[in-house]
């Protein structure tokens, strides 16, 4: 039996099941084996890769080929010079730590 097949049938099944109990036991399940399956996949980067990627957004940053964003720090509006003041900031935080 192929895998679509499988999981095919396995939804079929999960539909006919009327106990809540078992949802809930099955809904742990697969929140367990998705954190599982992350963190087996999670490859941290390295120090030298992490620098490599401030350096380039502060290069980005420079040339204005940053890209806008919608959060709470950085707007459609954010202007060129509070971008660059912000990832000196944070560049420099992160210089501290190491």
């Amino acid at each position: 039996m192929d895998l679509q097949t499988r999981k095919l049938t396995f939804v079929k099944e999960f539909l006919n099941i009327q106990s809540e109990d078992i949802v809930d036991r099955f809904e742990k399940m697969l929140k367990k084996e998705k954190k599982r399956s992350i963190e087996k996949d999670f490859q941290p980067m390295t120090l030298d890769e992490f620098h490599k990627r401030i350096d380039q957004s502060m290069l980005d940053s420079k040339n204005e080929t940053f890209q806008k964003v919608n959060s709470t720090r950085f707007s459609t509006t954010t202007k060129k010079p509070q971008v660059q003041e912000l990832l000196k900031n944070l560049y420099l935080k992160l210089l501290r730590r190491y």
